[in-house]
Order: C-alpha cells, then sequence, then structure tokens
C-alpha cells in the first residue's frame, strides 16, 4: 500500500503541477493581451488628441484665410480709389 500511495500521491502532485503551470501561462497570456489593448487605447486617444488638434487648426487656418483675403481685397479697393481719384 505504501508503494501504491507514492506513486498515486506522485501522479496527484503531477497533475496539480500542471494544472497551476497551465493556469500560469493563460494567466500570462491574458496579462499580455490586457497590456497590448492598454497600449491601443493610449495610441488611439494620442490619434483623437491630434485629429481634434488638426480640426481646430484647421478652422483658424480657414478664418485667418478668410481675413487675409478681405484685408488684400480692401487694399485692392483703397489703391483703385487712390488712382481714379488721381486721375479726376
Amino acid at each position: 500500500m505504501d508503494g501504491m500511495s507514492l506513486i498515486l500521491g506522485g501522479m496527484l502532485g503531477i497533475l496539480a503541477g500542471w494544472a497551476f503551470s497551465s493556469a500560469s501561462v493563460k494567466e500570462r497570456e491574458a496579462s499580455t493581451k490586457l497590456n497590448k489593448v492598454s497600449k491601443a487605447k493610449e495610441e488611439l486617444n494620442k490619434i483623437e488628441g491630434e485629429a481634434k488638434n488638426n480640426e481646430e487648426g484647421s478652422l483658424t487656418d480657414t478664418v485667418q484665410s478668410f481675413f487675409f483675403r478681405l484685408l488684400g481685397f480692401a487694399v485692392i479697393i483703397v489703391l483703385g480709389a487712390i488712382f481714379f481719384y488721381s486721375l479726376g
């Protein structure tokens, strides 16, 4: 009986060790996947922030361009008025 108990105990020990190592590997894989997801979320937030900054910058550029064109048009009108005034 002692030999049989020793063999049975060894088998149970091997089975418990295998289950523990399998759980440890699965936990490590889950941790790795979680880290990848976290990095992907950070990258997405970074890209989203850059897109918002670009959108705000684009609106600012559009408004600024409009006012510069308006200023250029006003300068041309003033120069035209001075030219026609000098003729008359």
